[in-house]
């Protein structure tokens, strides 16, 4: 997104759980984003859970994790079970 958008790692579990902070140039104070891996050696669900989104941004940031994150990701994942 050309730096609009900046990010940074707050907790890494591997194999079960990814914190991030996020933010834009126009948010005041940052978002937390967390994605919880369950699963067993057939399958991986992911929660992801956005924190902290600033009501005015909240529309596109719903559409968005929707339409570039994990409906692109669902769909790799069903093209290469």
């Amino acid at each position: 997104w050309g730096g609009y958008n900046l990010g940074k790692n707050i907790e890494i579990l591997r194999g079960k759980k990814l914190v991030q902070e996020w933010s834009t140039k126009s948010w005041k104070k940052p978002s937390l984003v967390t994605f919880i891996l369950e699963g067993d050696d057939e399958k991986t669900e992911v929660r992801l859970v956005h924190e902290k989104v600033p009501t005015v941004s909240y529309k596109s940031i719903a559409e968005g994790w929707k339409d570039h994150y994990m409906g692109p990701l669902k769909t790799y994942v069903e093209e290469y079970k």
